[in-house]
Formats: C-alpha cells, sequence, structure tokens
C-alpha cells in the first residue's frame, strides 16, 4: 500500500514525499528483500525513471510543474520481484488567486560593497503557482532599483551599494493573477571595524550549550547580538538575542537532542553592528524520544511462528545512533515480559514456540548509548492453528490536514493505510495548549470536519482518531492557525478627506488588520517638501482633550507603522510629523478612528501564563504572567485537587500575579488549573501538576 505527500522543498511543486507498506505478500516471503525500486514517468511520456531505496519511504526530488506523474514500487528478493500496481500523483499548483508572499527574507553584505538578498518561497501548502519574484532596492533618498527574477531563483546580488545609507528591501512573488503582499527588510549604514572576536561553545546536556567569547573591544562597545539556529532543518527560525557587553558567556536552553547547531556573535558600538563571528556545536545524544513506528505482526507460511516488524523512529526523535532495539512479550494477563535484544541494522524478528489459543502482546523500544526510549503501545495477537488473529485498535488517519476558514479551521483526512482493521468512526479534538480539550464523535464515513468559533489568527493542536470497539487509535495531529475574521475592506477613518496641510504628511490613512485583539495599519505620504526627512513622529491617543506632548508617540523611518493592543470600541486620534535634520516639520491635521467590538467567539479571553510553580511539604506556590492585552480581563479562576484542578477554587482579582495554596497533604501530587475571565466568560484553562515534598 503507498501514500504521496508533498514534501518540504525550495521548489515549489517539484518534490513528493512517497512511502508504503509491505503487502502479505512481501512480509510471508521467507527471504528479506534487498531494496526497493520506484518506477516513475510522466502521462505525456514514456521514459521511466529509477530510484533505489532501502526504506519504506523517499522523497523524488526533480520533477516538473503542472504534470501527472505515474508511479509503482518493485520491491526485489535475491530470486525475484515483486511490483505494485501502477499509482499517480500530480504536481499541479493553482492559480486562480494572487500567491501568498515569501516566507522570509535575509540580507547579506559583503565586503565589496554588494548585497545578497536571499528569500524562502512562499508556504508550499498553499498550493499557488508562483512564476516570479519582484524586489525593489530603495535608498534612503528615494532611488529605487527593480529587479524581477524567475519562480526557481532563490538569491540576487545587488552591486554598487553605499554602505553609509540606510536601504528598503521589498519581495513579493507574482503570479497571472496578481502580487503577494510585500516583505520588507532595511539595511542600516555600516561602520567597518575589523574583527576582533574569538568565539567557542561547548554542550553541556542533550538540550543545551554554552556559548564564551573573548573580545579585544573596550570603547563604544554597547552589546553583542547572540543568533543561533540548527543546521540541518532550513524550516526551523534563528533565535536573537542581546546580551550586555560585560558578558562573555550564555547558555542555551531548550535545544534539539544530538542536533548540529551554528551560533554567530555580532558586537554592536553605539548601536551600529561589526562584523559577524561564527561557530558550530553538537549537543549530545540522548535516550530517543519516540517509539518505532509500524509494529506489525505477521505468521510465517501460516504456522505458529511468527514475524515481528517495526520501523525505526522519526529520524529527528532518535538522538542519536541507534545501538539496538528492545522486543518485549508477554501474555495478556502475565505482566512478566521476555525481551529480546535486536541489532540496530534489522527491523524484524522471528517468535517461535507461542502457546495456541493464547491472546499475546508485543511491544518495541529503539535503544541508543544513553539508554531506552519508550515503547511503542502493546500489540495483541492470538495464535490460532492458521496463524494469528490481530486484536487492536485501528491505525490513525491518513493524509491529515487543516486549511483556514473565518474564525475555524476544515479538517480533512483519509482511511488508516492499513485497511484491514475495522473503523466504526472518527474522534475529531482540539485545543488551544492541550490537545483535545473539546471531542467530536464522528460517523465511518465522514472524512471532513469544520471547527469554528475559535479565536482569530490563533494556533491549535487538531488531532484525529479512528475507533472501532477495541478502542481509540493514536491521534493523527497537527498544529494549525485559525482563520481571521471576515473583513471590510474599507478604511476606518471617519473624517472627511480635507486639503492636507502644505509641507505636512498627507493622505494618512488607517486599515483594520485581522488580529486578536484590533490592531491597524497606518500609512500616509511624504511632504512635498526639498529638505532631507529623517523620520516621522506618529502620535495617537484616545482623548483628543490632552496636550499633544501628552499623545502616545512613536518614530518610524518608512511610511506606515503598526499600532498593536488597543482597546476595543475606543476612538482613537492620530497625527503625523515630519522630522527634518535640525528640527520637526509640520503637523498634519487629525484622524480619527473608532476600533471594532469585543469578539464574542469561543476562547476569547487570553490565557494567562503560568511561569513558576514551588512547594513545600503543606503548600504550593504558583507565579502567573498575565497576558500583554490583559485589560478585557476582570480577574482569575484557580483550581486545584488531588482527582482533577477543579475540586477547590480561588477567586483571584486582576492585580494578583501570585498564589499559596496552602494546608495540603505532604508528599502529594496536586493538579492546579489557572483561567483568566471577564464579561465575555471565561479562557481556556493553563493546567499543570506538582509534589509536595515531605
Amino acid at each position: 500500500m503507498t501514500s504521496v505527500t508533498d514534501t518540504v522543498e525550495e521548489h515549489s511543486g517539484t518534490a513528493v514525499e512517497i512511502s508504503w507498506s509491505n503487502t502479505s505478500e512481501t512480509r510471508t516471503w521467507p527471504l528479506k528483500w534487498t531494496q526497493h525500486i520506484i518506477h516513475y514517468k510522466t502521462d505525456d511520456n514514456n521514459t521511466i525513471h529509477q530510484k533505489s531505496v532501502w526504506q519504506n519511504s523517499t522523497v523524488i526530488y526533480g520533477l516538473e510543474n503542472d504534470k501527472m506523474y505515474y508511479f509503482r514500487i518493485e520491491t526485489v528478493f535475491p530470486s525475484k520481484s515483486i511490483f505494485s500496481a501502477w499509482e499517480k500523483f500530480s504536481t499541479y499548483l493553482t492559480e486562480k488567486t494572487s500567491p501568498p508572499p515569501p516566507k522570509d527574507m535575509y540580507l547579506t553584505v559583503l565586503s565589496n560593497n554588494s548585497m545578497v538578498i536571499k528569500w524562502l518561497p512562499p508556504p508550499q501548502e498553499y498550493r499557488v503557482r508562483v512564476r516570479q519574484y519582484k524586489i525593489v532596492v530603495e535608498e534612503e533618498d528615494g532611488r529605487k532599483q527593480f529587479f524581477r527574477v524567475e519562480e526557481q531563483i532563490r538569491k540576487l546580488l545587488v552591486t554598487n551599494i553605499d554602505r553609509s545609507k540606510d536601504y528598503t528591501v521589498e519581495i513579493a512573488a507574482i503570479n497571472n493573477i496578481g502580487e503577494s503582499d510585500k516583505i520588507v527588510r532595511f539595511l542600516e549604514p555600516f561602520r567597518n571595524i575589523s574583527n576582533g572576536i574569538y568565539i567557542s561553545a561547548k554542550p553541556l546536556s542533550s538540550t543545551s550549550v554554552q556559548v564564551s567569547w573573548t573580545s579585544s573591544y573596550k570603547s563604544d562597545l554597547t552589546r553583542y547580538l547572540v543568533r543561533y539556529n540548527t543546521i540541518k532543518s532550513s524550516a526551523s527560525q534563528p533565535v536573537d538575542f542581546f546580551v550586555k557587553p560585560s558578558i562573555m558567556s550564555h547558555v542555551m536552553y531548550n535545544l534539539q537532542q544530538h542536533t548540529e547547531y551554528i551560533i554567530s556573535l555580532i558586537p554592536y558600538f553605539n548601536d551600529e553592528p561589526g562584523n559577524l563571528t561564527t561557530t558550530r556545536v553538537w549537543t549530545f545524544s540522548d535516550v530517543p524520544s519516540a517509539p518505532p513506528k509500524d509494529v506489525n505482526v505477521q505468521s510465517v507460511n501460516n504456522t505458529q511462528n511468527f514475524m515481528v516488524s517495526w520501523n525505526p523512529p522519526p529520524e529527528h526523535t532518535q538522538n542519536g545512533d541507534l545501538v539496538y532495539y528492545r522486543l518485549e512479550y508477554r501474555t495478556k494477563y502475565d505482566k512478566t515480559s521476555k525481551t529480546m535484544l535486536v541489532p540496530a541494522d534489522k527491523n524484524e524478528m522471528l517468535l517461535s514456540g507461542l502457546e495456541e489459543g493464547i491472546v499475546y502482546e508485543m511491544r518495541v523500544a529503539a535503544v541508543t548509548v544513553n539508554g531506552t526510549g519508550p515503547y511503542s503501545t502493546w500489540v495483541q495477537m492470538v495464535v490460532t492453528k492458521s496463524g494469528t488473529v490481530l486484536e487492536q485498535p485501528p491505525e490513525p488517519p491518513s493524509n491529515l490536514t487543516a486549511d483556514q476558514v473565518p474564525l475555524g479551521v476544515n479538517l480533512m483526512w483519509a482511511s488508516p493505510l492499513n485497511t484491514s482493521i475495522p473503523v466504526k468512526g472518527y474522534i475529531v479534538g482540539h485545543g488551544r495548549f492541550l490537545p483535545e480539550v473539546y471531542r467530536k464523535i464522528l460517523g465511518p464515513s465522514v472524512f471532513e470536519y469544520t471547527i469554528t468559533e475559535l479565536r482569530p489568527n490563533a494556533q491549535y493542536i487538531l488531532t484525529v482518531r479512528s475507533f472501532n470497539s477495541f478502542g481509540e487509535s493514536k491521534p493523527a495531529f497537527l498544529k494549525a492557525k485559525s482563520g481571521k475574521r471576515q473583513q471590510n475592506n474599507y478604511e476606518l477613518t471617519t473624517i472627511a478627506a480635507t486639503t492636507p496641510v502644505p509641507g505636512a504628511p498627507y493622505d494618512v490613512r488607517i486599515k483594520e488588520r485581522g488580529e486578536e485583539v484590533p490592531t491597524v495599519l497606518v500609512t500616509w505620504k511624504r511632504p512635498n517638501i526639498k529638505e532631507h526627512i529623517e523620520g516621522y513622529i506618529l502620535l495617537y491617543t484616545n482623548d483628543s482633550s490632552l496636550p499633544l506632548h501628552q499623545w502616545t508617540g512613536v518614530y518610524e523611518r518608512s511610511l506606515q507603522y503598526i499600532i498593536k493592543n488597543l482597546a476595543f470600541n475606543t476612538t482613537y486620534f492620530i497625527r503625523i510629523q515630519s522630522q527634518l535634520e535640525d528640527r520637526s516639520g509640520i503637523i498634519s491635521k487629525i484622524k480619527y478612528f473608532t476600533t471594532r467590538s469585543v469578539d464574542k467567539s469561543k476562547d476569547t479571553l487570553p490565557n494567562p501564563k503560568i511561569t513558576s510553580a514551588f512547594s513545600g511539604s503543606d503548600y504550593i506556590q504558583i507565579t502567573w504572567q498575565p497576558p500583554d492585552y490583559a485589560y478585557i480581563i476582570r480577574g482569575y479562576i484557580l483550581g486545584y485537587g488531588i482527582q482533577q484542578p477543579g475540586e477547590y477554587q480561588e477567586m483571584l482579582p486582576f492585580s494578583e500575579t501570585t498564589f499559596k495554596i496552602k494546608k495540603l497533604a505532604p508528599e502529594t501530587v496536586y493538579h492546579i488549573s489557572l483561567r483568566s475571565f471577564g464579561e465575555f466568560g471565561e479562557s481556556e484553562r493553563a493546567v499543570l501538576s506538582v509534589t509536595t515534598t515531605a
């Protein structure tokens, strides 16, 4: 049985991942297969391409866009081959809408006054065709350079740049329908300072690294920028943070096990960056964090000998080189297991001498030099004269996908890959921070479900399980953001158009963005003056009676600014003033707008974040951090108990950020929850478990 899914690859639509499971004929063949050969061709060309692999999945790169492909799997044995039927997949991309913007853009300055612009393509899950990229490079004096490159290009070299000036770089994806939103990056003036830093790093554990450095700089050094990222995954995002100039080392936690990281250090001199220095380091290996996959039991030639087979844990969960597997088996009612050690290069083991009519359970764990990882779930079987009869829950649904809808998510899935186990229905679950806070049971013929009334543009954990009379499968899960609310395509400003003040910024526009709390984009045009403009001061307030110096002000060098976390259903007043080299310019007239009312959809209220928990023999002290936009909540509900967190509850005012639960039993596990409440209900719960001391 085979399945085809898109893989993460730089060239949209030109790579697919194919996975398959062995047929019963393959599994019962007395000799082990030596390799798999994938044969594939396009529907308009009979030339067959081949790729040999030695596992049950592979990625095929370099495919053509907008093509239908046919493929089949050849399993090779020492004396014969077994072929699957021809199956098909397509690399079609839609062009019914303009493309989404590129995922990210990076600017790198070379020593010869040139700049390299690199970018990542739009997220592939949108399946929208990209034909070109449009790049605009603008100097601080307004002069622009325009570039267009083909879809397969991922970087552009721009020469003859003046490193004493500011640059603004914009990029957008283009197809025949239109162009995407722009991604904007800024390049600050460069101060050429020779590199006087030595940097080194060493692992402290499987999830932590210490980076240290020495510097010959003494004057003008104001801070360091530390940046780190994994090398093996282009999809991961770099982590940046600043440290004081007196600090010469830092420990980074919560890293991936047995993973190579690149660490960079950039000194700043009066807020001007110096040269970048890098080093690389591997974290230590650890025990595997996931069990082997696809554990299966099959009778050998309809005898009472059975072959147990499995696949390794996902590569990113192995956390080091595997040394062997631990196979445990037992009777269902005897909790004493027998253990067999299997070399890491083998994924199967033959069991013999089992008793007829007895229910057996089997499970497998992977082992590194650090120890044994988690076991797979028990697989049960009954030994009969003609072989085994599996008694187990179904496998998880396959091909789970999610699409955004306004204030919701639409889920789609397919039947489990192993169709020999009956399925009586599916269970859809979702939650923001904990999976399956809400669950919905569906019938066996339902393969699509829309979850509604979610928080706008918020990330949720989504799961789908299959079930039968024997139990539930493991969840197929993914993380996805809910859709934004449907936006009106008109501006929020309500003042009538007036003649602009001569010499002041003009054409001020305010548009709402579909965020969880009111957020607006303010844009304006450069005043018609000859003087050089250093930047702009954006002033705003919800009380127009205040003198201008008491308005909130922000400095912005471009012609737009995003104001976040505004109050609901509130009128704001805005003015823009240009800043010249030696004085302030003329200020614009007042524009005003009113934000939307509070959304009453499910989970509108923000969640508090528990930051620490300390315990003694008779108390537990909880500390939390209120949300950034906590003015829409009235207080907190703290629950705790031994069986469940809601046995006892404390109502706390919004001003509280810590609470000590007293008169508790020693050496006892307590379940604790915290949620916010307000005029429109309660938020989801933050939950943890804490044990009191002796």
